[in-house]
């Protein structure tokens, strides 16, 4: 099932190239074919929502470029509107079948992907992100994100398309009904993007996942610049591709990590982006009640839950972090999230939506690291990113209060074996004292 699944990545029957050509004329007018070269044969990737074509395009400065030409599917928009209520009503009758489940958000969950497939339907959405994303990763060397290619006449021809129909007061923020933010600004749209047409950089490589049983070098490195990208994206750009399947991670030839597809992106408010690098402190720290009560303190109906039910998760993830406490947090990170979300749905819970949206999110590039080396050493990444969130979030007094055992990671972890983890942790160590 999850290989036919699978196929809705990129193997789905493509359009015509009558109806693409019906689109770019729309968008680009009559002589689009001047700015705009495509082969009808070089389909790239045909999803669920568009097809992508590679093609030559001449940008606002006359330069002929290789290019990526996503073309939206006629009537998606009446397969998601039926697909969607589908899922409502599977959902509902999931929860009222398996009362436990509500724990896990199932509805809010539905919601919450009805709301992201309407916003990929429009690719203005995907143009921002890709150039959002592309200005974080600047100045990584081992990442790369194609930006949005402006055909329009008009050098100066861009204008900001706000996402409410009151234009009057721009959407700074856009969130859904659990808060998450899920674009970070008004919408560009330039010469190259439109609700149905996004023409981008074309970057030549390959999906990550042929590159599984490469020889050992080749898989370490790609290992570790995947986790390394997520885990910026996580901790220190609260900026998270929401749609990490395998299929939008190229490699190029010189193994750089390609983020494509970026119509789902996750961005937490601030609030909530520091409880979450708070929790996985606290994790870390093998304070598992502290943990326990952040998760609490922050999920959906949290003052409706049972004394008892209350009691129960405390104690569960406390012997649950203190089963683990030689064994650490960012090694076995994908476990400890399946093993909270049984905790919850056992005592009754309802977990805050950013904390399983992130959890999946992790958890997929955890399965695809492990697949290229079995026994990565994550740590060797996550932790003085994580201490490096942590120092971001906290405010003087907090750092005041640093706690022995955080301080402790960093003067045991600055003397490891690993000369990048050495390195890493002694520069988060003498940021610290340059506080104190």
């Amino acid at each position: 099932m999850t290989r036919r699944f699978s196929k809705l990545h990129d193997d789905v029957k493509p359009h015509s190239m009558q109806y693409t050509a019906k689109i770019l004329q729309n968008r680009f007018g009559n002589d689009w074919q001047e700015r705009l070269s495509l082969n009808k044969d070089q389909i790239l990737g045909s999803g669920c929502i568009a097809q992508v074509y590679r093609g030559k395009a001449r940008d606002t400065c006359g330069i002929m470029r290789d290019v990526a030409v996503k073309v939206v599917h006629p009537g998606v928009r009446e397969i998601i509107e039926t697909d969607v209520h589908i899922l409502r009503w599977l959902g509902n009758s999931l929860e009222e079948a398996i009362p436990s489940l509500r724990y896990l958000g199932v509805r809010q969950s539905i919601h919450n992907f009805e709301f992201l497939m309407w916003r990929q339907l429009d690719l203005r959405h995907e143009a921002t992100n890709l150039q959002r994303l592309a200005d974080l990763f600047q100045k990584d060397d081992t990442v790369v994100v194609p930006r949005p290619i402006n055909l329009s006449r008009e050098k100066n021809s861009d204008q900001e398309i706000f996402l409410h129909d009151d234009t009057t007061t721009p959407a700074s923020h856009i969130k859904n009904k659990r808060g998450a933010i899920v674009s970070n600004s008004t919408l560009s749209q330039s010469g190259g993007a439109f609700p149905d047409v996004l023409v981008e950089e074309f970057i030549q490589g390959r999906p990550i996942g042929t590159y599984i049983g490469a020889e050992p070098k080749i898989a370490s490195t790609l290992a570790h610049r995947g986790a390394k990208a997520l885990l910026r994206m996580v901790l220190q750009y609260n900026f998270i591709h929401g749609d990490l399947h395998q299929g939008n991670l190229l490699v190029t030839d010189d193994l750089k990590i390609c983020l494509l597809d970026a119509g789902i992106c996750i961005e937490l408010p601030n609030e909530a982006h520091a409880n979450m690098v708070e929790l996985l402190r606290a994790m870390l720290e093998s304070r598992g009640a502290d943990a326990a009560r952040l998760m609490l303190d922050h999920g959906r109906d949290a003052h409706d839950i049972d004394p008892s039910c209350e009691n129960c998760f405390i104690d569960g993830i406390s012997s649950l972090v203190e089963k683990a406490r030689n064994q650490t947090l960012f090694e076995s990170i994908g476990d400890y999230y399946s093993d909270i979300c049984n905790l919850a749905i056992s005592n009754r819970v309802a977990l805050d939506a950013s904390f399983i949206s992130v959890a999946l999110a992790v958890k997929i590039v955890e399965g695809f690291v492990t697949d290229l080396v079995p026994n990565f050493p994550i740590l060797d990444i996550a932790l003085p990113m994580f201490l490096k969130a942590q120092f971001d979030h906290a405010k003087a007094d907090g750092l005041n209060r640093l706690s022995s055992y955080s301080r402790n990671i960093l003067r045991q972890q600055a003397s490891a074996a690993s000369d990048a983890r050495r390195r890493a942790l002694r520069d988060i160590y003498t940021e610290y004292y340059q506080h104190h």
